[in-house]
């Protein structure tokens, strides 16, 4: 798991997209305190069929269910855990450390193919198309990338914070404490599933939709030399 922190830092360090507080304002008809369904969109792009996809679009789909797969295991193992009032079994400690391999070997390099082969030949399309909105203070473009790619970062830094803690939660011998440890591990996994699912429909309802619509196919062959 060692792997997950460094790459953290690789990222963070490497990060181009430096935040300002001050937003442009929401666009009208969306409410902050009453959101769209993420699963249910005020609108969708037109769908289309996995046989139709790029390759390298299939190769991230396919990559995708096998995310939620382990999303699954894991969501069963977290509920277990919690209704069990938090006695960590040794089948528990088998399951979370299969997570957390996939989530270090497989679903790291993932996102890192995204936003490395994927993302920045995309990102230059909703710029020159007008979909994107600019920061207040430094006039920036904020485009789509911008919130997958956060997604992305924020994914690493929880699941790194929950590897951390399960190391403390089996060190520490007072209960109490230990109870709280598992609380907040319980809490934090369920965030992340959330927002693993939620990050996926989102890339695959929009997000590999629109790089279809945008992208030409010299520019998916060249995406293909990476991501196969």
């Amino acid at each position: 798991m060692a792997n997950i922190t460094n790459h953290l830092n690789a990222l963070q360090e490497q990060d181009k997209l430096k935040r300002t507080v001050e937003k442009s304002i929401q666009d009208e008809g969306t409410s902050p305190m009453a959101p769209p369904d993420f699963f249910q969109p005020p609108s969708k792009i037109e769908e289309i069929a996995y046989e139709q996809l790029p390759k390298s679009i299939k190769k991230l789909v396919d990559e995708h269910h096998t995310a939620l797969e382990y999303l699954k295991k894991f969501e069963i193992s977290l509920i277990t855990f919690k209704e069990s009032g938090f006695k960590y079994t040794k089948e528990l400690s088998v399951s979370f450390k299969d997570f957390f391999e996939f989530f270090d070997k497989h679903l790291i390099p993932h996102h890192q193919k995204e936003d490395k082969y994927l993302f920045p030949v995309l990102e230059k399309y909703f710029i020159h198309s007008g979909e994107h909105s600019k920061y207040m203070s430094n006039n920036k473009h904020d485009t789509p990338i911008d919130v997958m790619s956060d997604d992305h970062l924020k994914m690493m830094q929880v699941g790194s914070l929950i590897f951390n803690l399960l190391g403390i939660y089996v060190r520490i011998p007072d209960v109490v404490s230990r109870n709280l440890i598992a609380d907040i591990i319980f809490n934090k996994g369920m965030e992340l599933i959330d927002l693993l699912r939620i990050h996926i429909y989102q890339e695959e309802n929009i997000l590999f939709p629109q790089s279809v619509r945008f992208l030409s196919s010299e520019e998916f062959i060249q995406i293909e030399r990476y991501i196969k």
